[in-house]
């Protein structure tokens, strides 16, 4: 078996894992919820997790949780949560890929942005600082999911970026930065209704991928020769 997802029926939430999951032993794909118990993931133990395990989800509805100190997973390089879930770096010390909702103080942010491996990351609130933050790392995908960041000024150094998503983020206003990212191939845009300036699209040489979902008319009118010339694009009005 290479992928298990573990989720109570209904309404209630699941409370524990099943011993067996321990004895599927080419495992790579685990995902946890969602309506994971906060109790579950205190209770998980070393021996919890197949070692096999690179990609692991923690969905826990949205409540905050925080993963056992103890437990290290050094063979998981992409992790998928949907709340604010504590960690260090010593618990996933080989991350590449996150999706992550930073806690208060933004420790679980600082660990994932230590891991030196670290190419992909996705926020589903997105800290006011965030370019300060992570303008510095090679990263190639990048997700801004939710918040009231008004501006992307700080993402044009960010260079290495050949993906990038921007969701529900009502008060963003300006993607002009965003010219400036000559690599990058594909570009989400849902659920931005205030956008402006467009028009940087035409700046993007490689890109080759648009999505724009939910935005009202934010000019694509106007760039209707890189429209012309993208692989795939899709544009949807609808609320």
């Amino acid at each position: 078996m290479d992928a298990l997802r573990l989720y109570a029926p209904g309404t209630a939430p699941l409370t524990r894992l099943f011993a067996r999951v321990r004895q599927f032993g080419g495992l790579r794909r685990l995902s946890i919820g969602p309506d994971a118990g906060r109790e579950l993931v205190a209770g998980i133990d070393q021996d919890a997790i197949p070692p096999s395990v690179t990609t692991l989800g923690v969905f826990t509805g949205g409540t905050p949780a925080a993963w056992p100190k103890a437990v290290v997973l050094p063979r998981v390089t992409t992790l998928r949560t949907d709340a604010a879930l504590r960690f260090t770096r010593d618990n996933f010390p080989n991350l590449r890929a996150v999706s992550l909702k930073p806690t208060a103080s933004g420790t679980n942010l600082d660990a994932a942005l230590s891991c030196p491996d670290l190419r992909e990351l996705h926020l589903l609130t997105v800290p006011r600082d965030v370019f300060t933050r992570i303008g510095h790392l090679p990263l190639t995908g990048l997700g801004l999911l939710g918040g009231r960041l008004p501006t992307l000024d700080g993402i044009e150094g960010m260079t290495s970026l050949t993906r990038l998503r921007l969701h529900n983020l009502p008060s963003l206003t300006t993607i002009a930065p965003v010219g400036h990212l000559e690599r990058l191939e594909e570009i989400q845009i849902r659920y931005c209704r205030r956008i402006t300036d467009v028009d940087c699209l035409a700046r993007l040489p490689r890109l080759r991928r648009l999505q724009v979902v939910a935005c009202g008319d934010v000019g694509l009118s106007r760039i209707g020769a890189v429209l012309d010339r993208l692989d795939t694009v899709m544009i949807s009005a609808s609320a």
